[in-house]
């Protein structure tokens, strides 16, 4: 559970810290006729910080149900 908890807090502050960077961008005068929205994805450390998010969620919950399952027997 300890695992879960520390991928967990790494995973929020992975995720803050990728929330506080400056995105760049660019202007350009006028969009040559074109129809399509850019929209950006997400950057390499948002998709780390959500794996991490996602392993630390299903860490903690393994251990929690292994310890309560321990304990009713």
């Amino acid at each position: 559970m300890l695992s879960g908890v520390l991928c967990l807090i790494a995973g929020l502050v992975m995720k803050w810290w990728d929330a506080r960077q400056l995105r760049e961008f660019g202007w350009f005068a006028y969009a040559p006729l074109s129809e399509t929205t850019y929209f950006p994805g997400p950057t390499p450390m948002a998709v780390a910080a959500m794996v991490l998010l996602f392993a630390g969620v299903a860490t903690f919950f393994l251990g929690l149900g292994i310890r309560l399952g321990r304990r009713r027997r």
